[in-house]
């Protein structure tokens, strides 16, 4: 009998998980071949910033699809735990695979199909859920606590740029690092006394060979082999501008300033909390209250200004990135001087680290790109694909085929759980009948008929939870409805919304669209185009670069 072994340990409890990946993978070899078993593939989910926190992991992914095609009959799994991080999906994994003809079998305790089997196993994946959330509880409790004694918690023992974190009376304070506090101490004198702007402070930085903030593992390891290249870490604007924005600085250090909250994809994302919920804890003071106040009046004044200015318009805004080195490209517009024309704008994209090299410790080699060229590449090949009706019903069942490719295990999870609560409730039904009938007492049918219940319950909540889960990650017909609307709207009126940027901008922002920039050594570049229209490499003609 095919067999295959699934071990995870996730990011967010890798201090409470049952055991090491080494550790489950040798015992669930052991347990396979003790009983057996032909182990045909080995599946390991490794924490991982993308995938921690979230619901669906990409090898339980393999797994379920490598059951679909029949690739095993038996998924062995250290604990109950390990298969999902909740009741309801790790039932529903269950019962995708007995759907398909596999089962799971647990290294860590085995449960029988009876009414006691199942109810110990409920219990054993509910107290799993309950004691990881207890867990969690009792570290934001004594985190609270701590702070509320004194103490300054930072994540990963850095504490804030001007600062060291030491150890006094029993508590985590505090101290005033001189050599950056003096940087601390410029940087709020040439803004609120001197008037320099953000970037005019980065720049100043900068030429003056003052070492950017970064105490981290990973910003010394950036800056070391910086070092090696002979290149300093650039200062950046968001740095400066969460330098100036932090009251520390003024003696007021704040926990509990954000919460995280679980967003659609499963995963977590931090949210600002009101003020009245921070927790503040003193420390030494940096800088004094009237300069803080006079930057942070300044900064209300810049942002006040910049509303009222009159911003440009870039057709292709937030879209695009560089094919060279995966960073945004920005747009730039320039005054030219023509022989003929006189004196006219002319616009260009170009990679936004070929913009600020400094920023970013390195020059991006993307050439300048013509804006109105790349604008209209975009344009041309999106309305094409809008105006042809075939075209776009084509496209619109092409993305939603790619759309059915990325949702198809939790659909076959959601069939099979439908599947299983129709078979218990045909069950239930039948016991009714049979009391009924007076074939069965009621003592006979009470205890099968409370598993019944109990079981249909648990996977009514498990479809509601895997509906949630599948909204937004499927293309519905209203989606596709709201589409063909908006290309009969541009057939209708292709005249006014051809010579309309903003309407175009709203359309493409509808269907997606997002843009790569490329370039050959040889002078050669194409624009590469994706939404959920389709895809499409396009070559800008030589004599338009």
């Amino acid at each position: 009998m095919k067999a295959v072994i699934y071990a995870r340990v996730s990011g967010d409890d890798t201090k409470t998980a049952t055991s090491s990946i080494d550790a489950q993978l040798i015992d669930g070899r052991k347990y396979a071949a003790d009983k057996g078993y032909d182990v045909v593939g080995e599946f390991v989910e490794m924490p991982d910033k993308k995938t921690s926190g979230a619901d669906w992991l990409p090898e339980i992914d393999k797994v379920v699809k490598l059951a679909q095609a029949g690739g095993y009959e038996v998924l062995i799994v250290h604990k109950v735990d390990r298969l999902a991080r909740n009741r309801f999906k790790q039932m529903s994994i269950e019962n995708n695979l007995d759907y398909v003809g596999a089962r799971v079998e647990y290294v860590n305790g085995q449960y029988d199909d009876t009414p006691e089997g199942r109810l110990l196993k409920g219990l054993v994946s509910e107290f799993a859920e309950f004691e990881r959330e207890m867990i969690t509880d009792r570290m934001k409790r004594g985190i609270v606590r701590s702070v509320k004694a004194g103490n300054v918690t930072v994540a990963g023992s850095k504490s804030p740029f001007g600062y060291n974190l030491i150890k006094a009376d029993g508590c985590r304070q505090l101290e005033i690092n001189e050599a950056e506090a003096a940087v601390v101490r410029v940087i709020f004198d040439l803004y609120g006394n001197k008037g320099y702007s953000i970037r005019k402070i980065r720049d100043y930085l900068d030429d003056n060979g003052i070492d950017k903030p970064g105490k981290g593992a990973n910003h010394k390891a950036k800056r070391d082999k910086l070092k090696k290249l002979g290149l300093k870490a650039a200062w950046s604007t968001s740095t400066l501008n969460r330098i100036i924005d932090n009251e520390t600085y003024i003696g007021r250090w704040y926990y509990r300033k954000t919460k995280r909250v679980k967003v659609g994809d499963g995963k977590y994302k931090p949210v600002p909390r009101p003020k009245s919920e921070w927790l503040m804890v003193e420390v030494p003071a940096i800088i004094d209250d009237f300069l803080f106040k006079k930057a942070q009046a300044k900064r209300k004044t810049n942002k006040r200004q910049k509303r009222n200015q009159q911003n440009r318009f870039y057709f292709l805004g937030g879209m695009i990135r560089c094919g060279h080195c995966g960073y945004s490209v920005i747009g730039r517009t320039n005054l030219q001087n023509t022989k003929h024309m006189g004196r006219r704008e002319y616009g260009r994209y170009m990679c936004s680290v070929r913009n600020t090299p400094k920023r970013f410790g390195f020059c991006c080699d993307l050439p300048f790109f013509k804006m109105s060229v790349v604008d209209t590449v975009v344009w041309d090949w999106l309305r094409g694909i809008i105006q042809d009706p075939d075209l776009l019903q084509e496209a619109l069942e092409g993305y939603k085929a790619q759309q059915a490719e990325r949702s198809d295990p939790l659909e076959g999870m959601l069939e099979a759980n439908e599947a299983k609560l129709v078979s218990l409730e045909g069950e239930k039904d039948r016991l009714i009948k049979a009391y009924s009938a007076g074939i069965l007492s009621l003592d006979e049918i009470a205890e099968q008929k409370n598993d019944l219940d109990q079981q249909i319950k648990t996977l009514e909540g498990a479809i509601a939870s895997l509906h949630s889960e599948l909204k937004g990650k499927t293309f519905t017909a209203e989606e596709m409805q709201t589409i063909q609307s908006l290309a009969a709207q541009y057939q209708e009126e292709v005249a006014q919304i051809d010579d309309n940027p903003q309407e175009k901008r709203r359309i493409m922002q509808m269907l997606g669209v997002e843009v790569v920039l490329s370039a050959s050594d040889g002078g050669n570049k194409w624009v590469d185009v994706s939404c959920k229209l389709g895809k499409e490499r396009c070559a800008v003609p030589s004599n338009k670069h």
